[in-house]
């Protein structure tokens, strides 16, 4: 009985541990829509648009403005321009080239084409903001969204 108590006991603690919060900068709502086969059909494979404003009254870009990549497998990844080290909205990465983006005041460079924006190089602890982007039932639509 007592080493139930003890099994029950550590189990119950274990699964109390605090996850990494799923913002690396601060919250902003974020919902976007991509049309590869209308306004965003200049979007090729390995390019990117940058949006710091919405297209519709309906839509938002987040805290710093959007990064919307397409990788050499048509996939769609989204992320924030604003630097995870810098937390500071006017504060945005910029693309360096086909697949990294670079914080012009801390230098940190992150990798955008696996659609982790994993930090590759420099002073930052975190990797850049991802988005969620969802398939909007017609082929070429998405929708981005906070995670």
């Amino acid at each position: 009985m007592y080493q139930r108590i003890v099994v029950l006991l550590f189990v119950v603690l274990t699964s109390c541990i605090t996850e990494e919060p799923k913002f690396t900068i601060p919250y902003a709502p974020v919902r976007f829509s991509v049309d590869l086969n209308g306004v965003d059909s200049d979007m090729y494979p390995l390019s990117y648009k940058i949006f710091t404003r919405p297209r519709a009254i309906n839509e938002y870009v987040g805290y710093g403005g959007l990064l919307i990549f397409r990788n050499h497998e048509n996939k769609i990844f989204a992320y924030d321009l604003c630097c995870p080290h810098e937390d500071d909205k006017n504060i945005r990465v910029k693309m360096v080239d086909n697949i990294s983006a670079q914080c012009e005041v801390c230098g940190s460079l992150f990798e955008v084409m696996s659609g982790l924006g994993i930090k590759q190089s420099g002073v930052s602890s975190e990797n850049l903001q991802r988005y969620r982007v969802d398939t909007s039932g017609r082929t070429g639509a998405y929708m981005i969204r906070n995670l």
